[in-house]
């Protein structure tokens, strides 16, 4: 079953990054197979996550498309917070993936002091379930703005392959990741 819902995942991504667009009807399906499982499957529930979230971002639709689509996502983020409440890796993901847009998953965050919102809760819960993972660490420093002490781990999680196939590993969500990683370690003091 994973191994089916990773490959439409899969396939979503690769028309995403080919057209620029989203199937919803392919996109709901996919949703609703999430749904029905019970099972936590981070992987997969990130995967879709982002992507939605990146396509709503993107702003490549109609009004129709966009209402059925952010309401997808609420409805997925919800459900995958209740099946994946202790997953460090969904935790992680998920805290980088929401700060962005935080509106979209039903959130409004944005007025709260920086520990009282929900991305920085996830990440926390990330750092703390697994306390040498420098990568949940790098997350939540980057996000709270530590810049060189991200910069020095990002530095580190870069020159680690197997870091970096792991990352590969979440589809287009790992490569968000990657790519703000190098950032970040370019980036060791922002004015």
């Amino acid at each position: 079953m994973m191994k089916h819902i990773n490959q439409e995942i899969e396939l979503l991504e690769l028309s995403y990054v080919k057209t620029g667009r989203l199937d919803v009807q392919t996109t709901t399906k996919v949703v609703r197979i999430m749904l029905n499982n019970k099972d936590c499957l981070a992987e997969s529930r990130v995967r879709l996550n982002f992507l939605i979230r990146q396509f709503l971002l993107e702003g490549m639709y109609d009004d129709a498309t966009h209402s059925k689509l952010e309401q997808e996502l609420l409805v997925l983020f919800t459900d995958a917070r209740e099946k994946c409440a202790i997953s460090s890796s969904f935790n992680f993901f998920m805290g980088q993936i929401i700060r962005v847009a935080e509106w979209y998953f039903g959130l409004e965050d944005d007025d709260k002091v920086f520990e009282s919102r929900l991305a920085t809760k996830m990440q926390i819960q990330a750092c703390e379930s697994k306390p040498s993972n420098i990568l949940y660490r790098w997350g939540y420093l980057f996000s709270k703005g530590e810049l060189q002490a991200a910069s020095a781990l990002a530095n580190t999680l870069l020159t680690n392959q197997e870091n970096k196939e792991w990352l590969s590993s979440f589809g287009l969500a790992g490569e968000y990741v990657l790519e703000t990683l190098n950032f970040s370690k370019k980036h060791s003091s922002l004015t």
